[in-house]
């Protein structure tokens, strides 16, 4: 007999993953060297100096656009950061 998805070891502790319809807020690097953070209605774009600026105000984006996938990548374009800013708010 093959265990259940319920009982196999580690699926309890599994990562909910973002469904189709979360949004996304993403921090990258532009070309002129800042950080732009790219919110969910595609117009919006917001640019800061600092990556740690870009990141603050990213999870402020987040957090008021529950539930939100929140991406930030570095100058590499190597994932920094990735999370479901989930929808209970607390």
């Amino acid at each position: 007999v093959e265990p259940t998805d319920a009982v196999r070891p580690g699926l309890r502790d599994a990562v909910r993953m973002p469904t189709a319809t979360s949004r996304m807020v993403r921090v990258d690097r532009d070309w002129r060297g800042s950080w732009e953070i790219t919110l969910p209605q595609p117009a919006e774009r917001v640019r800061c100096e600092t990556l740690r600026e870009a990141r603050r105000v990213a999870c402020v984006y987040a957090a008021q656009r529950r539930p939100c996938e929140l991406i930030v990548r570095d100058a590499y374009h190597r994932v920094l950061q990735h999370e479901l800013v989930d929808g209970d708010r607390e």
